[in-house]
């Protein structure tokens, strides 16, 4: 839309456009001096709080929250009323009964009343929270806000002892039932230690298993050692005589040979002296009883595979024996080993428990309160010099403005209701034919009576 088109819709709406204006201007004034002046006052209190292991440092801006929540609670309402002297004032009482016709709790209901002309503001900078109240009196408003301030801050110290009351109780029960546990914990393992001798770790498990494996080791030798004496004594009764160690005996080797030597003699007379001879017969005896004394040799050396294979056998059974005592010893041993670690775990975990408990005890008991921080008043309200409401100084001005727009759109708003041309550029946009001159109806000074259009 082009200027000169602006220019003259008002110029042609003049009259719905000055009435919309002096309407809306009129309306503000009269709102703003007729109504009665309402006061503010202001106070400002500070939430001091530190961040300590269970509260992280963004929890104390987040508390402002819950801090503005409690100065509008009805229990600081409730408590500001009777600081305000409120609680027996006649003509509040009337009220209450005119509305609630005397149900109710009338204190609740006039603090109620007090909260809804009550305004609290949490900084988004700072942990301060303002406190405003608006009235008709300004000394009304500056006393209402104090004693808000006032019952916050004794409600706050208030919820603080509670806190520390039930805290200390809490603790001091809990601390004297974990102490009670460890002091159990610690007997347990004492007895248990007692009872065994000596405290079971990992060095004396180690000892035995050593033993152990010495005794293993020993029954394997054993074992295989009365296994070759078996089998020694196996061959020793299939052929005896063919045995390594039965011909390496000393008294077998001699017989062994003088037998040899004998049969040599005895094949040597035969030829000689032929089969029938008394020299041969008396050598034939003679090999025969040396035969018979290398088998009583023979029998005597094989006899000793026999006696070697029971003691191999009785050694392995000693050992398996001891093998077995002490794998159960073992076993005994990592039964009170785990039994003694799961003590001394319990030990542990009662010791922890109950220094934690401590430390939080002490904590509670130095820093009574630390969860809600401390409340510092950092003004106090006082008697507004000058209304929040109304304001003239901006009320004006803004009327003014208002007035503007809306006496604009009511020009428009008829404009489009009657559409009229009035510029040559109304005939191309609206009727969208070419115009031939402009008619002047001379009442324009100097106007030229037609212009023919250059279009």
């Amino acid at each position: 839309m082009s200027f000169s088109r602006f220019v003259s819709v008002i110029v042609s709406r003049r009259v719905a456009f000055l009435a919309t204006l002096c309407c809306v201007v009129s309306i503000v004034l009269l709102g703003t001096f007729l109504v009665p002046p309402r006061y503010t006052a202001k106070a400002q209190v500070i939430i001091e709080g530190r961040a300590s292991s269970t509260q992280p440092a963004q929890a104390i801006t987040n508390r402002l929250t819950t801090e503005a929540e409690l100065i509008e609670s009805e229990r600081v309402s409730i408590a500001a009323l009777r600081q305000l002297g409120l609680q027996n004032d006649p003509e509040l009482l009337g009220k209450w009964k005119d509305k609630t016709e005397g149900r109710g709790d009338f204190e609740s209901w006039a603090a109620e009343q007090l909260l809804k002309k009550l305004d609290v503001k949490p900084s988004r900078e700072a942990n301060i929270l303002t406190i405003s109240y608006s009235a008709p009196d300004p000394s009304i408003a500056a006393k209402t806000v104090n004693a808000f301030v006032k019952a916050y801050v004794d409600t706050a110290n208030q919820i603080r002892e509670e806190t520390e009351t039930q805290s200390s109780a809490s603790f001091g029960g809990r601390t004297k039932s974990l102490k009670a546990a460890l002091q159990l914990a610690e007997e347990r393992l004492a007895s248990f230690e007692s009872e065994n001798g000596v405290a079971f770790t990992d060095e004396r498990l180690d000892i035995e298993n050593l033993r152990l494996s010495e005794l293993n080791a020993q029954l394997v030798t054993l074992q295989s050692a009365a296994a070759n004496a078996a089998g020694r004594q196996r061959q020793a009764g299939v052929d005896r005589a063919s045995m390594e160690e039965v011909r390496k005996d000393p008294l077998v080797s001699s017989l062994s040979f003088e037998v040899a030597r004998q049969e040599a003699r005895l094949a040597e007379l035969r030829s000689r002296v032929g089969d029938r001879h008394p020299s041969v017969n008396e050598q034939r005896t003679v090999l025969n009883e040396l035969k018979a004394r290398v088998d009583s040799a023979i029998a005597r050396a094989s006899s000793s595979f026999g006696l070697e294979s029971k003691i191999a056998a009785e050694r392995a059974g000693s050992v398996q024996a001891a093998l077995n005592v002490q794998r159960k010893k073992v076993m005994e041993v990592k039964s009170k080993r785990d039994q003694a670690r799961r003590l001394q775990l319990d030990l542990e975990l009662a010791r922890r428990a109950y220094d934690a408990a401590v430390i939080r005890a002490n904590d509670t008991v130095l820093d009574s309160g630390s969860s809600r921080g401390s409340v510092s008043v950092v003004k106090t309200a006082t008697v507004p010099a000058k209304p929040t409401f109304p304001r003239p100084a901006i009320n004006i001005p803004a009327s003014i403005l208002m007035g503007l727009l809306a006496a604009i759109a009511a020009a428009f708003w008829r404009e489009s209701r009657d559409r009229r041309l009035r510029l040559e550029q109304d005939v191309y946009e609206l009727l969208e034919q070419p115009l031939l001159g402009v008619i002047s109806s001379g009442r324009i000074a100097g106007a030229r009576p037609l212009r023919l259009s250059s279009r």
